[in-house]
């Protein structure tokens, strides 16, 4: 966890940002910044993967918003 002061943390020479509310992949070391493209994820169920480093990063929360709805 982040303190308050806190904005980035390193793993595997990624920078993940953190901010009120959002986080993202900021900085990646691998060919295709897929993780970094992205982009931003504020809503309870996002998620971003950065393959080669073995990274993930989930936003959680009590509530998930649905995309789609299956069934019948």
């Amino acid at each position: 966890l982040l303190s308050r002061r806190q904005r980035q943390m390193c793993i595997r020479d990624r920078v993940i940002h953190v901010e009120k509310g959002a986080v993202c992949f900021q900085e990646a070391s691998c060919p295709d910044q897929v993780c970094v493209r992205t982009g931003r994820l504020s809503k309870s169920g996002q998620g971003a993967v950065c393959l080669p480093a073995k990274v993930t990063i989930q936003v959680t929360g009590p509530e998930r918003e649905f995309d789609a709805y299956t069934g019948f």
